[in-house]
């Protein structure tokens, strides 16, 4: 049995700004890696190509990039009707987190300062870098909007006939 606070006469609230954050970093997360994937089979290339590396500095540029999502996005999406410019701070820092991190992580496993520079510009200028921070900007967008609008659950049409009574 549902009472008259399940459904606010028909219309759902905005969702809440932490589950927002967290779908939107999910979102991010996933959709990074996806485009990452996609522009290295296009372009031939590996995303970290200098050899030897192995897998640490992609995984932990993936993951830092992941936290300054998450980091920069947050204080944006908590305000009260959230405007949109937040979205492209987000992509800012995560176009700048992925190669920074990289590099920290090729110096980590023991590849030169001259390794790690180029990991850096090749990022900056270019496809892998514009992937990630576009990636961040729909996230981070999205995440806005699920705060910003009114959206709820899907229900069929006989449910919302039930909340029109």
């Amino acid at each position: 049995m549902t009472s008259d606070h399940d459904h606010d006469q028909g219309q759902p609230g905005p969702m809440s700004p932490r589950l927002a954050l967290v779908l939107s970093t999910a979102t991010f997360f996933a959709l990074a890696i996806f485009a990452l994937g996609m522009t290295s089979l296009l372009l031939d290339e590996s995303v970290i190509a200098e050899p030897g590396l192995g897998q640490i500095p992609g995984i932990l540029a993936m993951a830092g990039a992941t936290l300054a999502f998450l980091l920069t996005l947050r204080p944006g999406i908590r305000r009260p009707q959230p405007g949109y410019a937040p979205a492209l701070w987000t992509a800012l820092a995560c176009f700048l987190a992925y190669p920074l991190i990289a590099a920290f992580g090729v110096l980590f496993v023991g590849g030169e300062l001259g390794i790690a520079s180029a990991v850096v510009f090749r990022h900056v200028t270019g496809w892998f870098g514009l992937v990630v921070a576009a990636s961040a900007l729909v996230a981070a967008a999205a995440g806005i909007a699920l705060v910003r609008t009114r959206g709820g659950r899907a229900q069929w049409p006989w449910e919302r006939e039930q909340d029109d009574e």
